[in-house]
C-alpha cells in the first residue's frame, strides 16, 4: 500500500511545514499506515515543536501489487489476478491459435463444417511443436480431425500461416 498525504486536508493543518508534513507521512511509519487501514483513529505528527493531528481524511492510499499481479480495490473488498503467463498456458494459447488458423483454411478450403479431416502440421518451431503435442486431442476435436497421417497426398489442401510469427505449414485432407 502506498501512502500519501492528502494535501487538500493537510495543507490548512500544516501551513508553513506542509512539505515536512508530506516527507514524514510517505515515508510510511507504522502509525500512519494504521491511520490510513483504520486501525488507529489519528496519529500526532511532531514537527520541529509543532504537533500535527493526522487523520484517515489526510490521507490517500493506493494499493500496490506484486509483479505480475493486477487488481482492484473498492472499501473493504480487494480483487487480484495473477497475469503470469506459466508454459502451459503459453502452449494452450499456441494451439488454440492453430485451431483458429485450421478453422479458418477450412473455410478458405470449402469444407463443409461437420466434414471430418486428415491433418497434418508441420513446423520447425521447438516450441509450437510441443504445444501442438501437448494439446493433440484438443486440436483434434476442435477441428473434426480423425486422422493424423505423417503425409498426405500431393492433392491435399495446404496452406502455409504465421502463428506468433513462427510459421506452420497445415495440410488437410477431408475424411469420409
Amino acid at each position: 500500500m502506498q501512502i500519501k498525504a492528502n494535501l487538500k486536508t493537510l495543507g490548512p493543518k500544516a501551513g508553513a511545514k506542509l512539505q515536512e508534513a508530506k516527507k514524514l507521512i510517505e515515508a510510511g511509519p507504522p502509525e500512519i499506515l494504521a491511520v490510513a487501514s483504520g486501525s488507529s483513529p489519528s496519529h500526532t505528527l511532531n514537527l520541529a515543536g509543532t504537533e500535527i493531528l493526522i487523520t484517515a481524511a489526510d490521507l490517500t492510499s493506493t494499493p500496490v501489487g506484486n509483479e505480475g499481479w493486477i487488481g482492484v480495490v473498492d472499501k473493504n473488498t480487494q480483487v487480484a489476478i495473477d497475469t503470469r503467463l506459466t508454459k502451459e498456458l503459453k502452449q494452450e494459447g499456441l494451439a488454440r491459435e492453430v485451431i483458429r488458423q485450421v478453422q479458418e483454411f477450412r473455410k478458405k478450403s470449402d469444407l463443409q463444417m461437420e466434414d471430418r479431416i486428415a491433418l497434418v502440421l508441420t513446423t520447425d518451431s521447438p516450441d509450437l511443436t510441443e504445444a501442438i503435442t501437448n494439446f493433440k486431442d484438443y486440436i483434434a476435436s476442435e477441428t473434426l480431425t480423425k486422422e493424423w497421417p505423417a503425409s498426405l497426398p500431393a492433392d491435399a489442401f495446404s496452406i502455409e500461416v504465421k502463428v506468433e510469427s513462427m510459421i506452420l505449414k497445415i495440410t488437410m485432407s477431408k475424411v469420409s
